[in-house]
């Protein structure tokens, strides 16, 4: 056991190399003032050039030695402890810095949930027992668009490497990063000006264009390996000329004009850009894979999930009715699986009517991270409020994801315990009851099919027992206010302002969820009304 301080002092140095990366720089300045803050001992960092002691925290792969640099890749990471020293080994890129933020998490007890929520332990003596812990990230990319998870650090607290919504610089190790616009792009790359309406893609004008205004991207940014040539917004359906029904014929999807033209876009960038991959979504109309061309093998497809339910596992996943000519998304899934190489995923997290609006996914989220994982998803993306701290819980459901897209095959014990350490520091002397409160809103959901779109009552929570829906509805409401003005009472109590606060904030959904009572409410009374 290494006995790192002891009241105030340490013999310990910090060491990184002497030619460190600025991440690395970082690891080992966010690790000395995290250890000032837990035991008030000041550790210095030096870099190693100077000459070796026996009490050293080293950080990365430096001359004092440490193995499995190419095993790691840029962001895996080793923590183990030989003699009197701890490494912390890790690629300039962002391992060390990764390994650092769950050292402190696994070794010191520090937790890091949103951008100005953290726990840091006090203690007066730091040890640390013999360890020798390995980690690689669940998915190469992993970008959780949640607002209170967005900031530059936090992003690599929770080992979120996705830039979308938010800037990673080198303090951080950067990110995955795509040229220009990350979605939708046709009517910028095309020239069209039409948002809503997909161009011919077996017009070879539109090819040239296309091609073109990619070439101009690449060449202006050199440095960044992926640009999105993706279809517009909406439902709107590929061009029906004669040569595109002809393509849609021969594939048996909508997908087959769009892969054919992307993958004879990435067969011309490869001639003159190493590395690049053009990134396009299978969405709406193009979820389907067509059933004779495969994806180019450097082409990213990004799957998305846009109408399914999203109160349960997308495993158990059965398509809106009102939704024509799809598969279920497990095949679709798995349909892509084995044609693509870069198979990502598009994940929707919140309600888009109303993003304040009770969202009960919890008892799904986890599954569908292993879901992707087994079934060959090499990055995903989990769309949620990005743009306001949320009147539900979307911070919680932030934290949760990126420790998810982390690790996939976390059990449902180590995923309570994340869910019950975010809600003891987020909401204080309140936790009991919003976890009681979370786990009721789960037990009336029943078999709603809640898509992300909702704002009407037909997707209300209900308690079983009574003679109609909204009757339970009522039920279901009143039970949860009691919950809430009993967290409200703790928090309030406890003299904990932000705790109060953020409960608050959060029993905001009762309020729209009240809404959509009233709504089925008279709905039923005045049925020639709704017709």
């Amino acid at each position: 056991m290494l006995r790192i301080t002891d009241n105030g002092n340490s013999e310990y140095v910090i060491i990184i190399r002497k030619n460190h990366s600025a991440s690395e720089k970082t690891a080992a300045e966010e690790l000395a003032a995290y250890l000032k803050k837990i035991t008030d001992a000041e550790i210095p960092v030096k870099t190693d050039d100077e000459k070796k002691t026996d009490h050293e925290i080293v950080i990365g792969f430096t001359n004092r030695g440490g193995k499995g640099k190419k095993e790691l890749g840029e962001e895996g990471f080793t923590i183990k402890t030989e003699g009197k020293r701890l490494f912390i080994l890790g690629s300039e890129v962002r391992g060390a810095l990764y390994g650092v933020y769950s050292f402190l998490e696994k070794c010191c007890g520090c937790r890091f949930y949103t951008d100005t929520c953290e726990r840091v332990p006090q203690m007066n003596m730091l040890t640390v027992p013999e360890i020798d812990c390995t980690e690689l990230p669940g998915f190469e990319y992993r970008n959780v668009y949640w607002f209170a998870q967005g900031g530059e650090m936090i992003s690599a607290k929770l080992k979120n490497n996705g830039g979308m919504g938010h800037e990673l610089t080198e303090r951080v190790g950067g990110g995955i990063n795509y040229i220009g616009s990350f979605c939708h792009t046709f009517p910028d790359l095309g020239e069209t000006g039409n948002v809503w309406d997909m161009p011919c893609l077996s017009d070879e004008a539109m090819y040239q264009t296309v091609l073109k205004n990619v070439r101009k991207r690449l060449i202006e940014n050199p440095l960044l390996k992926i640009i999105s040539v993706s279809q517009v917004d909406g439902n709107n359906g590929e061009c029906s000329c004669e040569k595109c029904r002809k393509v849609f014929e021969e594939e048996k999807s909508h997908a087959g004009t769009l892969i054919r033209f992307c993958n004879r876009l990435q067969e011309d960038v490869n001639k003159e850009f190493e590395g690049v991959h053009i990134d396009t979504l299978a969405y709406r109309y193009t979820r389907q894979p067509p059933a004779v061309t495969k994806p180019h093998k450097d082409m990213i497809v990004r799957l998305c999930n846009i109408e399914c339910s999203v109160s349960k596992p997308l495993e158990e996943a059965v398509n809106d009715p009102a939704e024509n000519g799809y598969d279920n998304f497990p095949t679709n899934l798995k349909k892509w699986h084995e044609i693509t190489n870069h198979l990502y995923i598009w994940d929707y997290t919140t309600n888009f009517t109303n993003m304040s609006t009770s969202f009960p996914n919890f008892n799904a989220i986890r599954k569908n991270a292993r879901f992707f994982k087994e079934n060959g998803i090499s990055g995903v993306f989990e769309q949620g409020n990005s743009s306001c701290l949320n009147g539900e819980f979307g911070e919680l459901r932030g934290y949760l994801l990126a420790k998810l897209l982390w690790n996939p095959y976390m059990t449902e014990s180590e995923f309570r315990v994340h869910m019950a350490d975010f809600c003891t520091d987020y909401y204080g002397a309140a936790a009991k009851h919003m976890m009681q409160y979370i786990d009721f809103e789960h037990e009336c959901l029943h078999d709603i099919f809640m898509t992300i779109y909702f704002d009407d009552s037909s997707n209300i929570i209900y308690m079983d027992g009574y003679k109609d829906h909204s009757e339970g509805a009522f039920a279901f409401y009143d039970k949860a206010a009691r919950i809430f003005d009993e967290a409200e009472a703790a928090a309030w109590g406890s003299g904990n302002r932000t705790h109060y606060d953020n409960v608050r904030r959060s029993r905001i959904q009762l309020y729209n969820y009240n809404y959509f009572i009233l709504k089925r409410k008279m709905d039923s009374a005045n049925p020639e009304e709704k017709e």
